[in-house]
């Protein structure tokens, strides 16, 4: 009886044994599966994590770029506070500057005009005897270039002597219009230049005659001596820095513009002398004695 609760107690220890080992393996699974889950939650975490970025980095652009403008804008503002006086009389420069230079733009912009095709369709509009349909076809367009032309075609079937002196004034009246406030970018040049010059002489006078010793003159702390001509000097040099910048836009912009009034000019001229060409057509058509077609039919 002995040896069989002995043999029943051993039995019963080694099942229990295997079933807590069995229990230790069922665990050790499960944490094996719940580090796995946390394992692929965190993979799809840094997966979000990896698609978040873009906007993060677009934030981060926006915050680079607004820190960027804003100190831009200190350091001008800085920049303007350090030239003292000479600052105001070069700003209002460079902004009458820029005034001409975007309003002439504008106006060779507007007035630009390919009359190559123009004038091959007049021609065939005269040698068909349509010319109320070329009138009315140059009244439509309103360009320097057209007008010159539209005064020529008015005064076809008058006087050669009429006609060139038609087309001469409307060559006069329209090249001032190309060159107007060009000349101005050459004055603001030279006053900025000046201007400029005058705030460094002033900001360079400045230290002898509030800042430093001289015989008989005013004291000042050495303390603030430094500092005194440090101001002075930044004064000198932002005016000339900012007085160079105005004469250079303004030479450049008044040096690109006499080129583009040069070429209104001989592109005036050619329409005059195309006219001029056109009426010894008309003429010649005006010979054969074809009436030409009036403007109702």
């Amino acid at each position: 009886g002995e040896f069989l609760r002995a043999t029943l107690w051993r039995t019963a220890r080694n099942a229990a044994a295997r079933g807590a080992g069995r229990d230790v393996v069922a665990e050790r699974g499960d944490l094996i599966r719940g580090g796995r889950g946390r394992e692929g939650g965190g993979r799809g975490m840094s997966t979000t994590a990896e698609a978040e970025p873009p906007d993060a980095v677009d934030v981060e652009n926006s915050n680079r770029t607004q820190a960027q403008g804003g100190a831009t804008m200190n350091a001008m503002m800085q920049a303007w506070e350090e030239g003292g006086w000479g600052m105001q009389p070069l700003g209002a420069v460079l902004v009458l500057t820029v005034f001409v230079i975007v309003e002439r733009a504008l106006w060779f912009q507007r007035s630009a005009f390919d009359a190559e095709e123009l004038f091959e369709l007049l021609k065939e509009r005269v040698r068909s005897r349509d010319l109320a349909g070329a009138i009315t076809r140059c009244t439509l367009i309103r360009t320097p270039v057209v007008r010159v032309v539209l005064a020529g075609l008015l005064h076809l079937g008058k006087s050669s002597a009429r006609l060139k002196m038609a087309v001469d004034l409307a060559v006069l009246k329209e090249a001032p219009q190309a060159e107007r406030r060009v000349a101005w970018l050459a004055t603001f040049a030279q006053v900025a230049a000046l201007l400029g010059f005058l705030g460094t002489l002033t900001g360079l006078v400045a230290p002898s005659s509030h800042g430093c010793r001289y015989e008989g003159g005013p004291i000042i702390d050495p303390a603030r001596k430094a500092e005194f001509m440090a101001g002075s000097i930044s004064e000198a040099l932002r005016c000339t820095q900012l007085g160079l910048l105005t004469a250079l836009i303004a030479s450049v912009a008044y040096a690109a513009f006499r080129a583009a009034v040069r070429a209104r000019e001989r592109e005036l001229d050619a329409a005059a002398g195309w006219v001029i060409a056109l009426a010894y057509t008309h003429r010649a058509l005006s010979e054969e004695g074809t009436p030409y077609r009036s403007s109702s039919g």
